[in-house]
C-alpha cells in the first residue's frame, strides 16, 4: 500500500477513534480565574462552556491571553461568556478525520468538539494530540519473531559478556 492510501485511510476513519474523552466544563457565567483554575488543575488549555447544560463555546489558554491578560482586564471580575469563542463548532462521531481537518481548517481553529449521536458531548478533538495519536498508532513496531539458532546465539553471547567480560 503506497503512502498516499495510507494517508487516505487513516483521514477516512471516524473521529469518534481520536476523540479525547475526558472533557473539562466552566459555566458561562464563571469568571475566568474559575475556568483558568480548572485548566491548571487538570492540565487542559481548553475548557467547553455550557449554559443550561448545552456547549456554547470554548475558552482557550489563547483566549486567557488576547482577550484578558493582553488587556489588562480582572479574571476575577470577566465572565468566561465575554471571552470565550463562539459559536462552538462541532462534529459527529460518525464524521471522518478528513472531514474534522478541513473544519478546522476552514474555521482557523486547532479543536473541535465531538458530539454523540443524540448531541452530547462526547469528546474532543485536538489538533497537535491528532497528530501524535496517528503516529503512535501507526509507528508501533512489533518485534520479529526470531528463530531458535539466533535465539541461542543471542544467549551464548549474553552468557560470553556476562562471565567473560573481565578477563
Amino acid at each position: 500500500m503506497s503512502g498516499k492510501q495510507k494517508i487516505k485511510n487513516i483521514l477516512d476513519q471516524n473521529v469518534e477513534a481520536y476523540a479525547r474523552r475526558t472533557l473539562f466544563f466552566a459555566n458561562a457565567n464563571d469568571s475566568v480565574i474559575t475556568a483558568a483554575k480548572v485548566m491548571q488543575e487538570n492540565g487542559v488549555e481548553s475548557v467547553i462552556v455550557r449554559e443550561n447544560d448545552a456547549p456554547v463555546g470554548i475558552l482557550t489558554i489563547k483566549d486567557l491571553i488576547f482577550r484578558v491578560i493582553s488587556k489588562g482586564l480582572d479574571p476575577e471580575k470577566v465572565t468566561v461568556s465575554s471571552v470565550m469563542s463562539s459559536p462552538l463548532i462541532t462534529i459527529k462521531t460518525s464524521d471522518t478525520l478528513k472531514t474534522a481537518l478541513n473544519i478546522m481548517k476552514r474555521n482557523n481553529i486547532r479543536r473541535i468538539l465531538v458530539l454523540d449521536k443524540d448531541g452530547k458531548p462526547y469528546g474532543l478533538i485536538v489538533l497537535k494530540r491528532l497528530a501524535g495519536d496517528i503516529i503512535n498508532k501507526y509507528t508501533q513496531f512489533e518485534e520479529k519473531p526470531i528463530s531458535w539458532p539466533q535465539d541461542y546465539i543471542r544467549e551464548v553471547t549474553d552468557y560470553e559478556l556476562q562471565h567473560h567480560s573481565h578477563d
